[in-house]
């Protein structure tokens, strides 16, 4: 055989032996993915990872999709979009002291009422009361735990269901008076009156007991 042609016939084989595939085998696992991947009606890839990974993704798609997208859209969104439906919700209201509102209450001579924020009917509010000089309330309930905070003033206070000159204590601005519900209690003030502020979560009222 000729030399030339001897080397031609290397060449020729080297270049298909560059060109030919790798024969990849197929293992049980292999046939196994793909049997449920034609049943799935998804693409079969290659190997058995990469077919994992996919119906995992797959997976995903269905069940966490949702949770992503919300997650997107909070990160997006930032904290700012909470704040600004909170303030809208609940607007920050600055109420100057000479700017407060009382109205007499006709159950309570001598003292009048202002709602600072809530509603006393249903859910937690805060009121102020201003108390005239010398005045004298009888004892009286309320059906829900009273928070007093003394502003001004004198506050008188006295535990008990039958009022007692004897046992009735005055209370300075600053002093805060727990009142649980449906405690019987008496309250008053001196010449220099009183303003307090109460906070409680309704409905609430008031019960005198005359005494």
């Amino acid at each position: 055989m000729p030399a030339g042609y001897a080397a031609a016939r290397r060449r020729a084989g080297a270049t298909e032996l560059r060109a030919a595939k790798p024969v990849q085998a197929v293992t049980a696992e292999d046939r196994t993915i793909k049997e449920r991947a034609i049943k799935d009606r998804i693409a079969v890839p290659q190997s058995a990872s990469q077919l994992a990974n996919r119906m995992a993704g797959r997976s995903l798609g269905r069940v966490g999709a949702i949770a992503l997208v919300a997650a997107g859209v909070a990160v997006l969104a930032g904290p700012t979009a909470f704040v600004e439906r909170a303030a809208a919700a609940d607007e920050v209201r600055i109420i100057p002291s000479g700017s407060v509102t009382f109205r007499s209450d006709a159950n309570v001579p001598g003292v009048a009422i202002a709602l600072i924020a809530g509603n006393p009917k249903e859910g937690p509010y805060t009121v102020r009361a201003k108390f005239d000089r010398n005045v004298k309330i009888p004892a009286h309930s309320h059906p829900d735990e009273r928070v007093v905070t003394v502003i001004s003033g004198t506050y008188y206070f006295g535990d008990g269901d039958k009022y007692d000159e004897g046992a009735i204590k005055g209370y300075g601005p600053g002093t805060l008076i727990v009142v649980p519900a449906n405690r019987p209690h008496y309250a008053g003030s001196a010449e220099d009156g009183a303003i307090v502020q109460e906070s409680g979560v309704g409905p609430t009222g008031i019960t005198l007991t005359g005494k």
